[in-house]
């Protein structure tokens, strides 16, 4: 990933894999309670892996920073 737009990207792909962990439980057949089981347990669940996304960014920057 490279220096440019690291924050938007990552905190898109976040956010998509925090929409996909709602909906694949159901797809692949299994109990999608856990994420499911309330509008504030879906929005928590989209939050985490939006967070997820964003600490990964920050780690890219201090490594490419500290590779320089």
């Amino acid at each position: 990933m490279g220096k440019k737009n690291i924050w938007p990207k990552g905190a898109s792909i976040g956010l998509a894999a925090g929409f996909r962990a709602i909906e694949i439980p159901k797809t692949a057949g299994l109990d999608d309670k856990p994420v499911t089981k309330t509008n504030k347990t879906k929005i928590l669940t989209v939050a985490w892996y939006f967070i997820g996304g964003l600490v990964a960014c920050a780690v890219i920057s201090k490594l490419q920073k500290n590779q320089r």
